[in-house]
């Protein structure tokens, strides 16, 4: 890595929205777009499913197993699923707040040491956000994306993004359904050392 300035980073992640700004560190987006991106993705979130439905919780000190265990024994009907794997003991669920509500004393009872609601508008990083995603990637489509000058983890595999750029903009999109794997992204990060 001779050719790397002193100083500029070997790599570069940022959890949901930040994963735009590490994006734009690496030279993937113009920050002037990324600030565009990132409004229209809170609008279109926001517009996903009516206002005062979705939430989410983080759940500490159980495991991914029984906390999927749990979302899929409450949920009734309704959506409730792991939606950023932030560490081996703080996973978060994101869903219908009827679900979020069933779920708190089942996640009890499994063994989770605390449960804390998020302080967010909507169920972000679930199914739920599909209409989002689709719009999103739409404006995707019209913005310029450039190879990243280092490797930016995506939240949506865990691994550095593609090279190329519409493989880039499919993991945007695919951010706001799927979970933020963030552990996973940490875990890429500590093994490349020094």
């Amino acid at each position: 890595h001779h050719e790397r300035e002193v100083g500029a980073p070997r790599a570069c992640l940022g959890h949901s929205l930040g994963e735009y700004a590490a994006l734009v560190t690496a030279g993937v987006l113009d920050f002037d777009h990324a600030l565009r991106l990132v409004a229209e993705r809170a609008r279109l979130m926001g517009e996903a499913i009516p206002a005062g439905t979705g939430g989410m919780a983080a759940v500490l000190a159980l495991d991914r197993a029984a906390v999927e265990r749990v979302c899929a024994e409450v949920a009734d009907g309704d959506m409730l699923v792991v939606a950023n794997l932030n560490a081996p003991d703080q996973i978060v669920v994101s869903g219908h707040l009827r679900a979020i509500e069933r779920a708190e004393p089942a996640l009890r009872r499994a063994g989770a040491r605390r449960i804390v609601r998020l302080q967010v508008a909507s169920a972000f990083h679930t199914p739920l956000m599909r209409p989002a995603a689709e719009r999103l990637a739409k404006l995707l489509a019209g913005v310029p994306v450039r190879t990243p000058r280092v490797p930016v983890l995506s939240n949506a595999t865990g691994v550095p993004h593609p090279a190329e750029p519409d493989g880039i903009r499919r993991a945007l999109a695919a951010q706001l359904v799927g979970p933020v794997q963030w552990e996973a992204c940490m875990r890429w990060a500590i093994g490349q050392g020094g």
